[in-house]
């Protein structure tokens, strides 16, 4: 049976680069970060673009489901809402596929240092602080699996979290 792997956390705390690192060490795999069904300008957040990128999201993972060539799905987004998480997983083909939850958590003093990081980089603005704080507070609300990252690579973070799944 298929293992779409879901990987949650607060923005920042390292969602893609540990799944990418996941897709390494994992076989037949397939990634989707939730951002590329959102990756719109400007970014509108109101009813209709939530449920747009709800169905871009559960459609592609249900294909990716669908299709022969994969084993395991990684999927990672900030799924801070357990309305929002359990809405994504209604609608996942459960019949095809085992599920696997992992919270991906970390102290607000590494988070902030790994915010930083991206935004003297330019990668991300200095408006994402309060948002990511408050999502890491919500997301460590959660009933998943929580996997604390802090003091790990992605690559070691990726290889605790091969162990779990192939439990």
């Amino acid at each position: 049976m298929k293992k779409v792997i879901i990987i949650n956390g607060a923005m920042g705390v390292g969602k893609t680069t540990v799944s990418r690192a996941l897709c390494e060490i994992l076989p037949s795999n397939v990634f989707l970060d939730g951002d590329w069904c959102w990756d719109s300008h400007p970014f509108i957040v109101n009813d209709e673009t939530i449920e747009l990128v709800k169905k871009n999201i559960t459609t592609l993972l249900n294909n990716f489901i669908g299709c022969s060539a994969y084993q395991f799905v990684v999927f990672c987004w900030v799924l801070h809402d357990k309305l929002l998480l359990n809405d994504i997983c209604s609608k996942i083909d459960k019949e095809s596929c085992n599920i696997h939850i992992y919270t991906l958590t970390c102290s607000e003093t590494e988070l902030l240092k790994r915010l930083n990081k991206d935004i003297s980089c330019g990668v991300r603005k200095i408006d994402i602080i309060p948002r990511a704080l408050s999502r890491l507070k919500s997301c460590n609300l959660l009933e998943t699996q929580k996997v604390d990252v802090e003091g790990q690579t992605a690559e070691q973070v990726a290889a605790s979290l091969k162990k779990m799944i192939m439990k």
